[in-house]
């Protein structure tokens, strides 16, 4: 998979532990059978379970909420965390966001719908493309956001997608409403 895309190999293809006293993981053990763990793999495996879950982690975001949160911000709105919005597919079909994306900012403008969108991009995200989709469908109810996505998912009404992304395990953890749109 990871090949096709063009990617470095998957690193957790093969897990080597080193020299240790114990090794945490947020994965059961079982889970790494078919990664070749390798190495020290004697030691006790301790397994934390979903990181972004813990109590220090949810105690220090609780704590944080309002930190580095742009002041553009209103009290309601929707998380719209945004992924890769273009690329060549294996198969030689294009997935391009662009389009999609203009539909539904071109919907909310119609039928002014009162929630301002919070956009985050991701690493992957064209730099421009929340300026393009905006300037495209003369939407202005918006602001670009790089608070940590947990704060922006605590505050937010909803999140919002139209492709998977991981952080649907943080609302879901967190119990905000998914919207996904595909």
């Amino acid at each position: 998979f990871e090949r096709q895309y063009g990617r470095k190999e998957d690193i957790n293809q093969v897990v080597n532990i080193s020299k240790c006293d114990f090794f945490l993981s947020s994965w059961p053990k079982d889970n790494y059978n078919s990664k070749k763990l390798k190495g020290h793999t004697n030691v006790p495996f301790i397994n934390i379970g979903y990181p972004r879950g813990l109590k220090a982690w949810q105690d220090y975001i609780n704590k944080n909420i309002n930190i580095k949160i742009e002041e553009s911000i209103k009290e309601n709105f929707f998380f719209w965390p945004l992924s890769v919005d273009h690329r060549i597919e294996p198969n030689g079909t294009t997935f391009d966001l662009f389009e999609p994306s203009v539909h539904v900012l071109k919907t909310l403008k119609e039928i002014n719908y009162p929630l301002q969108v919070v956009f985050r991009n991701h690493p992957t995200t064209n730099p421009n493309f929340v300026e393009r989709i905006t300037k495209a469908a003369s939407f202005t109810n918006f602001t670009l956001s790089n608070a940590h996505p947990q704060q922006l998912i605590r505050k937010s009404n909803f999140m919002f997608s139209q492709s998977g992304t991981s952080l649907f395990c943080d609302a879901w953890f967190l119990g905000k409403p998914i919207v996904q749109y595909v």
